[in-house]
């Protein structure tokens, strides 16, 4: 491939209306221009002619077989190689006008094809043929310079170094703006507009002049190349500064900046050119106060200053006047974002006042040391705990003298150990007050370094912690306490985690269970020790302490090793820590078998009393309803009036005491009757005994539900029977009447009860405690004496007996 990278690139940098001419010496530098020119044109989309000279036609086709596929290019027309008498000689001779009107049309269908453009290099070797229009050669060059600047074609024009005339090449020099000179590319400075061109009397013409204007374009290139060089290395430089570098011209506006500066507002370096500082970095119309720059131009010497950024950050600013020939010229500004440096400045002054306060205010006592531990700081804190009243009674002092004897060895060992490993944590020491009083310290040291990692000094805390240790001595001896209480309770404990494992058992608890210690700790309360027959009630235990920590006298069965069961009473309370959470319970068990075994025996006793009183109260009632059978049976043979009416109120009495035996039979409580119930049967059972006397008399019962004894139950029975009986027989003759009964409990201890009718009532003269009714003689005996109540007559609107007495006959 005849092309070089180079003059490859700078040919990516033609655009259309370019005209260039190639000065070669050899094939290899002609090809090396022509082969890529055309192919870039290729890849452009342009259309690409060359005009080829005969003899060197298939050389030229070979290197752009060698250079690239053209074929498919070639096929398309997009390239065509051209003799010369298909262009340059067309007529039969050269003429500039024709050439121009040709190109033109050439253009024209390029364009209306949609080629982006005229890409057209042609060999000028034609000259050579000595047809007419020939010498016309250079007014051509010239007047192609009117042409294109207009057009959308790129013209390369070749000239053989070896084959033309200085004078011709001089002339190729001046009408090109653009040479390509063996194998590099140039601006050519020699190059003269077509006017100038074709008004210049031409004088004589040799190869040395040629060469000069040769090689003035040659050496001119190589001076821009190492300017640009120069140029690129200095920005090279500028822009590998992390500073921010601005060049300022005589109007204070930025002439250029290096990359760094761009970067800072991220903007391309173009946009700050012809801006003012402020309007960059400040975002602002007005300059700064004060304005650095300003300051330099007024007196023109150096000067630096810190600004601050419209984003808030710190610059340190350095303005360097510019001078060229003792005259100011503009400025150049350095700066350096220091930001971090004042932060860091800040943070550190922020972290000393920090540290002195916390100094200061730490309930810990702070003591720095140097290495041979001469104390060289000590915070308020200390001299309270060392009962001083100044830093002067301290400071210089070696800290070992402030350690009690008996424990400076083993300071000696953790200070190596500081050195060591660069700190010590939670060591106490006794320490010894400057009046000989004791007070233990736990101290926290570490090792200080400077900036080279070398040791530099030691800083220790120390808390004062003598009644900690008191404490944590008490708690130890309260903790002994309990696990010898623990350990020698009758009782069965526990100590059990929030999982309900067990943490911990007691002997009385092994010995019952006959487990070893080691086989329980760990495992669970619940599946471990409880029978079968507890596990659901043991598991709603569980429940109800993990939500309340608290389980009270509960009865559960537990079952031993080998296998056998016993019962216990089940208590459990809970420890918490300091956010409410249960951290162990102790659980306690008290063995209740026996006593159980004795409850169930005394139910068993119980019950075949039950059972015996059961049967006593229904042969009672039997015994008197038998007497009450033999008195109607004897009555059957009594003809006195008196007498049979004495046997029917003794049968009535014996029938009273009967029904509360039968009551008491019939109920499952032999100790108590339903008061209430009884008065009602043996009311209505009175009434039917004097039926005859009760055709029109109503009964009406007003009674509480109230339980009596039997002691009480029988005499008070008795009372109803007798008051109803009497009002029966004497308060209504043939006359309606109603008997009331009414009986309800005063309080907790006492019962009221009141048997009143709406009869004749008794006369005044009659006492009922000495008259000579039995029936009323019997009620005050039985209130009274009996039943240790009071009794009170109402005589008005009939008769009420108002009875009084306690629940229980005493």
């Amino acid at each position: 491939m005849y092309t070089l990278e180079r003059l490859k690139k700078d040919l990516e940098n033609l655009k259309p209306g370019d005209h260039l001419a190639c000065i070669y010496r050899n094939k290899k530098e002609q090809l090396s221009a022509v082969v890529p020119f055309i192919l870039l044109g290729l890849e452009n989309n342009e259309k690409c002619i060359y005009i080829i000279d005969e003899n060197t036609k298939e050389d030229v086709i070979e290197a752009f077989k060698k250079a690239a596929d053209t074929e498919e290019y070639t096929n398309s027309h997009q390239l065509e190689f051209l003799t010369r008498k298909d262009a340059y000689l067309k007529e039969g001779y050269f003429d500039p006008h024709s050439m121009i009107t040709l190109l033109k049309q050439i253009q024209k269908r390029t364009l209306e094809k949609g080629y982006t453009g005229l890409r057209i290099t042609g060999e000028m070797t034609w000259i050579f043929t000595g047809l007419p229009g020939v010498d016309k050669l250079i007014e051509y060059e010239a007047r192609l310079n009117y042409f294109f600047p207009k057009s959308k074609c790129i013209a390369l024009c070749q000239y053989n170094e070896r084959r033309f005339t200085p004078e011709i090449l001089l002339d190729v020099i001046h009408t090109h703006p653009q040479l390509i000179i063996y194998d590099s590319l140039y601006e050519n400075p020699q190059y003269v507009p077509l006017d100038e061109f074709l008004a210049r009397i031409k004088g004589e013409i040799n190869w040395k002049i040629y060469e000069k204007a040769r090689n003035s374009i040659i050496h001119k290139k190589k001076i821009e190349e190492k300017t640009k060089q120069q140029e690129k290395e200095r920005r090279l430089i500028l822009d590998s500064m992390s500073e921010l570098v601005a060049f300022y011209g005589k109007d204070k506006r930025i002439k250029w900046v290096n990359r760094a500066a761009a970067e800072s507002v991220s903007a391309a370096s173009e946009n700050f050119i012809g801006k003012f500082c402020h309007e960059i970095w400040q975002c602002r119309n007005g300059l700064c106060a004060p304005c650095h720059i300003n300051r330099v131009w007024e007196i023109g010497m150096y000067a630096e200053g810190e600004i601050t950024s419209g984003d808030g950050r710190i610059w340190h600013t350095r303005v360097n006047p510019v001078y060229e020939h003792e005259e100011m010229r503009g400025i150049v500004t350095v700066a350096q974002d220091v930001t971090d440096h004042k932060k860091t400045e800040a943070a550190l002054r922020e972290s000393e006042e920090l540290y002195r306060k916390l100094v200061q205010t730490s309930p810990e006592a702070v003591t720095v040391t140097d290495l041979e531990g001469r104390i060289t700081h000590v915070s308020e804190r200390s001299l309270e705990m060392h009962r001083v009243t100044c830093a002067d009674q301290l400071l210089g002092k070696n800290a070992l003298e402030l350690i009690a004897p008996e424990d400076r060895k083993r300071a000696m060992t953790n200070i190596e150990k500081t050195l060591k490993e660069g700190f010590v944590r939670n060591v106490d020491y006794t320490l010894v007050r400057k009046d000989g009083t004791r007070f233990i310290g736990e101290l926290n040291a570490a090792l200080i370094r400077d900036a080279e990692g070398n040791p530099k000094a030691f800083i220790a805390t120390v808390r004062d912690i003598t009644q900690r240790k008191r404490a944590e001595e008490a708690l130890r001896e309260s903790e002994e306490k309990f696990r010898l209480f623990f350990e020698n309770e009758p009782e069965y404990c526990y100590m059990i985690s929030p999982e309900g494992k067990i943490l911990d058992i007691n002997r009385s608890a092994l010995r019952m269970l006959n487990y070893k210690k080691e086989e329980l700790i760990g495992k669970p309360l619940l599946t471990t020790i409880y029978a079968s027959s507890s596990h659901e009630k043991a598991q709603q235990l569980f429940t109800t302490w993990k939500k309340t920590g608290v389980v009270k006298n509960e009865e559960l069965t537990v079952i031993t090793k080998d296998g056998k069961e016993r019962t216990v009473l089940l208590s459990v309370d809970s420890v918490r820590d300091a956010d409410g959470k249960i951290s162990h319970s102790v659980s306690v068990q008290r063995d209740i078998t026996e006593r159980k075994q004795a409850e169930e025996q005394i139910k068993a006793t119980l019950k075949e009393k039950e059972v015996l009183l059961k049967e006593i109260h229904h042969r009672v009632k039997n015994n008197m309803q038998v007497v009450s059978s033999l008195l109607n049976l004897q009555a059957n043979y009594i003809k006195d009036s008196d007498m049979l009416e004495v046997f029917k109120e003794s049968q009535a009495r014996i029938s009273s005491m009967a029904l509360v035996h039968d009551t008491l039979y019939q109920s499952e409580n032999f100790a108590d009757i339903n008061f209430n119930d009884y008065i009602e049967v043996l009311a209505y059972g009175v009434l039917q005994f004097y039926a005859a006397q009760a055709e029109e008399i109503a009964l009406e019962i007003e009674a509480d539900s109230v339980s009596l004894g039997i002691d009480t139950a029988i005499p008070c029975g008795l009372i109803i029977n007798e008051l109803v009986s009497n009002a029966l027989k004497h308060a209504f003759p043939e006359r309606k009447g109603t008997i009331t009964i009414s009986f309800h409990a005063r309080d907790e201890e006492e019962v009221e009860l009141v048997v009143r009718d709406n009869g004749v009532g008794i006369p005044d003269d009659i006492d009922f405690r000495n008259c000579d009714s039995l029936g009323l003689q019997l009620v005050a005996i039985l209130a009274e004496d009996q039943l240790d109540g009071r009794i009170v007559l109402d005589r008005s609107g009939g008769t009420a007996f108002h009875i009084t007495f306690r629940r229980v006959n005493q």
